[in-house]
């Protein structure tokens, strides 16, 4: 399945809600994130997208954009900066303190707080086969 597509985060939000490590570790990082995907030629990644869901139980996931007062983190970057982190190439913390990732709305010390739930939010994102 396509990356950043409907399909492909139903299954991702999927993955939150049944993973029972992920609940314990993301538990201090509950509320609604937003990820704003930006269209990045270099990949060929057209078109921006925007993905959210409710950590740590993964429901609900939306596809669209959402008020900006519903929501308690917004995250934007390059589909292939998104990539690059989702697939461990890129330290999540590296990336957001060199603007590959944007937190446009939330708390930085409360992601870099609680590195163990982002980075099992990172790995069971980047677990999800994609074409």
């Amino acid at each position: 399945m396509k990356v950043f597509t409907e399909e492909w985060w139903r299954v991702v939000a999927g993955q939150f809600k049944d993973n029972e490590e992920f609940q314990k570790k993301a538990a201090e990082l509950e509320g609604n994130f937003h990820f704003r995907v930006l269209k990045d030629p270099k990949i060929n990644f057209n078109e921006d997208t925007e993905l959210g869901v409710r950590i740590p139980g993964g429901e609900p996931c939306w596809v669209g954009p959402k008020p900006v007062e519903e929501l308690d983190f917004i995250i934007e970057a390059k589909a292939g900066n998104f990539l690059e982190v989702i697939s461990g190439k890129k330290n999540v913390v590296i990336a957001l303190t060199m603007g590959n990732l944007k937190l446009k709305k939330g708390g930085l010390a409360k992601l870099t707080g609680n590195l163990g739930g982002v980075q099992k939010l990172l790995e069971l994102i980047g677990s999800v086969p994609t074409e």
